[in-house]
């Protein structure tokens, strides 16, 4: 093997050879007869990158290809069960050379009548795939109270767009950052929200979109002459569209424009051609996408259940490949080469390849609402619309509405909150993002109305994502469902996490019966849907007949309870269209009582919370919210105690993004 000039021999012929395949058989070299695990290819191949199981195979199997190893009869490499990889070629070292150098003899399985001799040959030092130098920071370029995000390059990269928000309105103005001049120009300040710029493919023109409590309208923008004229040039509107307070998105390409409806969460296909434009294609349940300038790359977070999962389509060949199941909180999503690698922005500033394999970005601390990147010939230029995100707990007393009170004030995202039976404690979630290991990790709190501090209970396993959480009617045990409706028991004694109800899939319609020793599920077991009793006392499951009806309160572990909740309200408010509600559950969840609904019905601005009563059908605002707009994939929700005499809610603090400015050489 040549290592400077990335080849390989075989049978006196050269092949191109990837440099991380040359690192991970320098690995195998080194441990030569030895099994080599996974993880110890994971710390070698990818010391400083964040990746999965699935890319060592897919590593490994490269490189077999490279040594064009055949599939039934392996000669170098050798798949140890449960350990990881062996090389099972005899190696030899030639001493007649000044460098490091080596020569494998590599045995054909038995019958076959000839051997192949591998030479490798170290003419240089080993060569490493390096981590990239990091980012450092060079500017801050804004400093207003609000938040900045929406951040896009011009196609010539010379200047950025984003929106400001103003802190006292709420509204969003566009603003350009001209790279060259290092100014910052205001391109429209209507007095309507305007967000979501994006340039034509041309660089010509600029769509984006203008709202009101009333009206929301695609509109189009003839950019000519310095860009201090800018401001100056008239718009026309493109089409109607929803008003909504959250993250609305386009992108403009050569195959039309793409359009997020945030209500319906449909992707639109725009033909800007047709008079009226009218949609030539969409993709439903999404959340967040992105699309290269061709309108061929199509990158989309969609909600399949109650997880969020990454697609790459190729709308050329129609292709489509799975890339990975998403954790929230997430603002951001970007293409970085199309069709190859891509940014995720949240807590952590991640770039990630299709193949799974991730990179965390030394980034500011704090959160990371949106990102743009350019590089020239010397060096790269990372913007980042980083600033402080926080969800925290607040309780209201139902007698005085109109007063809310902190429950937590830490800098983390604290969901889920559930109150025990008689109202005193409350139990949550806690996620927040280590800047030692660059990990997100997630924690079970619990918080007793009359003590000052909140108790630590557990640390999740990384790969549970809490979707429903609830005590039992002692307050001795948490119950726990994640997204993939596992269920976990947290002894509070103990404090101790346990899964149960394992040989089950599809785990749901969950509650405790007379006492808190026996939980009533329903599940699919092999291909048949069943329904049990779990013991916890012998921790056995009994098989019974399934329940007819609800015989108690409907919770979120139910299968239908979005569903059942949109049946309640589109019948008692008609007006409302049936999207518009179904947003308004997905954003934040609901509480049921025996005789009351309480939900969050969305503006543009502040949000209204709203009590139904189930039997007259009567609704009556509570209070005006003031709810951070954008929504960010985090299960909010609303609890109420039995006796309906307070309420807890998950809700987003106010945000403080500003534009910063990093480099790297």
């Amino acid at each position: 093997m040549d290592f400077a000039a990335l080849k390989l021999q075989i049978d006196g012929i050269w092949y191109d050879i990837e440099a991380r395949q040359l690192a991970l058989l320098r690995l195998l070299i080194e441990h030569q007869g030895q099994a080599v695990s996974r993880q110890q290819i994971m710390d070698k191949i990818w010391p400083d990158v964040v990746v999965s199981d699935n890319s060592v195979s897919q590593a490994v199997t490269q490189l077999r290809k490279s040594l064009q190893e055949p599939k039934d009869s392996p000669t170098f490499i050798r798949t140890v069960p449960r350990k990881g990889y062996q090389l099972i070629a005899d190696i030899h070292y030639p001493d007649n050379t000044p460098q490091p150098q080596a020569s494998i003899t590599l045995r054909r399985a038995a019958g076959l009548a000839l051997s192949l001799i591998l030479a490798i040959s170290l003419l240089v030092l080993w060569l490493w795939p390096a981590s990239p130098h990091p980012y450092h920071h060079k500017a801050q370029l804004t400093a207003s109270p609000g938040d900045e995000a929406f951040l896009t390059l011009s196609p010539d990269k010379r200047y950025l767009l984003f929106t400001q928000q103003d802190a006292q309105s709420g509204l969003r103005d566009l603003m350009v950052f001209d790279r060259q001049s290092e100014n910052i120009h205001a391109l429209r300040q209507s007095g309507y929200d305007e967000l979501s710029p994006a340039w034509s493919p041309d660089g010509q023109r600029l769509a984006y979109i203008r709202q009101n409590a009333f009206s929301c309208q695609i509109r189009t923008l003839t950019l000519s002459g310095p860009v201090e004229t800018w401001r100056l040039a008239q718009d026309s509107p493109l089409t109607d569209c929803q008003t909504d307070a959250g993250q609305s998105k386009l992108r403009w390409t050569r195959s039309g424009l793409f359009y997020l409806d945030p209500v319906s969460n449909r992707l639109l296909r725009l033909n800007l051609d047709a008079t009226p434009v009218e949609a030539t294609e969409h993709w439903q349940n999404v959340a967040y996408f992105d699309v290269d300038v061709t309108g061929r790359h199509l990158l989309r977070a969609s909600r399949r259940g109650k997880l969020l999962y990454l697609d790459y389509d190729d709308l050329k060949t129609a292709e489509q490949q799975y890339v990975q199941t998403l954790t929230p909180p997430i603002a951001s999503l970007k293409w970085q080469v199309p069709g190859q690698q891509y940014w995720l922005a949240g807590q952590q500033l991640r770039l990630a390849d299709i193949d799974g394999t991730r990179q965390n970005l030394a980034a500011p601390p704090g959160f990371i609402m949106d990102m743009a990147q350019v590089s020239d010939e010397t060096s790269e230029q990372l913007f980042l619309a980083s600033g402080t995100l926080q969800a925290n707990l607040v309780v209201m007393d139902m007698q005085s509405p109109q007063q809310l009170h902190a429950l937590t004030s830490s800098p983390n995202f604290e969901y889920l909150p559930a109150l025990s039976a008689d109202g005193l404690q409350t139990a949550y979630i806690s996620q927040y993002f280590d800047y030692v290991d660059q990990q997100v990790h997630q924690e079970v709190w619990v918080k007793h109305s009359q003590k000052p501090t909140a108790t630590l209970l557990t640390a999740l396993p990384d790969d549970v994502q809490p979707d429903y959480l609830s005590w039992s009617p002692q307050g001795s045990f948490l119950l726990l469902q994640d997204k993939q409706q596992r269920v976990f028991l947290l002894n509070l004694y103990a404090r101790s996490l346990h899964p149960v109800l394992t040989d089950f899939k599809q785990v749901s319609a969950l509650y405790w019966l007379d006492n808190e020793q026996q939980l009533y599920f329903s599940a699919v077991q092999g291909d048949s849907a069943v329904a049990g009793k779990f013991d916890l006392q012998k921790q056995q499951v009994d098989l019974i007949a399934p329940q007819a009806g609800t015989p108690v309160l409907l919770n979120a572990s139910f299968d239908d309870f979005n569903q059942r909740i949109l049946d309640i309200l589109t019948a008692a408010l008609p007006e409302i269209p049936a999207a518009r509600l179904t947003q308004a559950i997905t954003r934040i969840r609901p509480a049921l009582t025996p005789d009351n609904l309480y939900f969050v019905l969305p503006g543009l601005t502040e949000s209204d919370l709203l009590k139904l009563d189930r039997q007259t059908g009567d609704v009556q605002l509570i209070h005006q919210l003031a709810i951070h707009q954008q929504h960010l994939g985090l299960t909010l929700n609303l609890a109420v105690s039995p006796d309906e005499q307070q309420m807890v809610m998950s809700m987003l603090s106010s945000q403080q993004n500003n534009l910063m400015l990093r480099e790297r050489q």
